[in-house]
């Protein structure tokens, strides 16, 4: 079955709407007590920082001026609140640690816990959610602490109640009103966290890509998640090297035919853009149209998009002005297209643990994105260190 992509109208405003942000596609303010959610806003508070528009309304977070004695570039601004303190000023922008030490699991201070090989990061309710892959639990970090939100550490699949649910080596997160949908890569399934208990959103378990009905269809390792302005959820099926969608009941088929999809994002006007981390492109999907948007061979250039090369592009996330970021894993560095031209934002393309000014900023094996307009940041999941990193301050 063939699904297409749905277009919201400009604006939907009421006073019941979720309050929530979704990463890539949609933008809610609160004016004189109703909330609006505008598709294409052309200029908001939330959003100034990455529009050049004049400030309109105040931010929700805001930033600590403390200096760290420690590692100089520390968090505390946005949802995670305090993780750390914020730089005074002297690197704007620049790349900082939210959370995570070395590879391992603990919960607490946000940097003092651990996480191993985290895979995924989304933004809503005021916290940074994380699948965090290899503990096989999806985390949380708010005020300053991280905390489990589900998952036991033991690979398995249980629904029930959070604490004892068990998920497999989830690859992929998104945030969905109250619900954190999680794609639980290992089990071939979607799973949802709401209310404190986890449930099966998607999938039988059985490898496969039969569409149709949410609990009949197949899954074959699905990764990321995207959702749209009328919540329909997009996922990365990797296995299958396809993108699908999951509304009202259905599962069906957006795009097939792909090398390996593994990061997704959605534009203001409902286009998919696909990282592709096997083809080394990045794809546009609009309605059942696919069309390769940045990306000529494995390695590393920027330049023109269609000459420009990538090495494992794993992560995609869309900025207002419609800017794509890119997450080059293997060439550790984020890339921004816009424009048909790519260039890098930030990483000097050597594996590392760097915070600093954009240029000198080292990570290691950048895999997803995700957008906090109160803290004004991009988070991001660095695999390899074990890490959340954010951008701070980008023009």
């Amino acid at each position: 079955m063939a699904a297409s992509i749905r277009h919201p109208t400009t604006a939907q405003v009421g006073r019941d709407a979720a309050p929530l942000l979704h990463s890539d596609i949609s933008f809610v303010v609160r004016i004189a007590g109703t909330i609006a959610w505008l598709r294409q806003p052309a200029c908001l508070a939330a959003i100034t920082w990455l529009t050049g528009c004049s400030l309109l309304l105040p931010f929700a977070g805001g930033d600590s001026a403390a200096p760290d004695r420690g590692r100089a570039d520390r968090d505390s601004s946005g949802p995670a609140g305090e993780a750390g303190t914020a730089d005074s000023g002297s690197c704007t922008p620049c790349v900082v640690t939210l959370a995570g030490t070395a590879g391992g699991f603990a919960d607490g201070p946000a940097l003092a816990a651990a996480f191993r090989e985290p895979h995924a990061v989304a933004v809503g309710a005021g916290a940074v959610i994380v699948a965090d892959t290899g503990n096989h639990r999806i985390r949380a970090i708010a005020g300053g602490q991280v905390t489990t939100l589900a998952g036991t550490g033991v690979a398995g699949h249980l629904d029930g109640p959070a604490a004892a649910a068990q998920l497999s080596s989830p690859e992929g997160v998104a945030v969905r009103g109250t619900a954190v949908i999680v794609a639980d890569t290992g089990n071939h399934r979607l799973r949802v966290v709401q209310d404190g208990a986890v449930s099966t959103f998607a999938g039988s378990g059985v490898e496969g890509q039969t569409n149709g009905s949410i609990y009949a269809a197949q899954f074959i390792l699905p990764s990321a998640i995207a959702v749209d302005g009328w919540g329909t959820v997009y996922v990365a099926d990797r296995g299958s090297g396809s993108v699908r969608s999951i509304s009202a009941g259905q599962v069906g088929t957006v795009a097939s035919g792909l090398g390996t999809p593994s990061g997704l994002a959605v534009d203001s006007a409902g286009a998919l853009y696909v990282a592709d981390s096997k083809a080394h492109v990045v794809w546009r999907v609009q309605g059942q149209t696919k069309t390769k948007v940045a990306g000529s061979a494995r390695g590393f250039a920027d330049g023109p998009a269609a000459e420009a090369a990538f090495d494992e592009p794993s992560g995609a996330l869309v900025l207002a002005g419609g800017a794509v970021l890119v997450a080059d894993r293997k060439n550790h560095r984020l890339r921004r297209l816009a424009d048909e031209l790519v260039a890098t934002l930030a990483g000097d393309g050597t594996g590392g643990d760097e915070d600093g000014p954009l240029a000198a900023a080292r990570f290691r094996e950048p895999v997803a994105l995700a957008i906090d307009i109160a803290g004004r940041r991009v988070i991001v999941a660095d695999l390899g260190n074990h890490r959340i990193r954010a951008v701070r301050g980008l023009p």
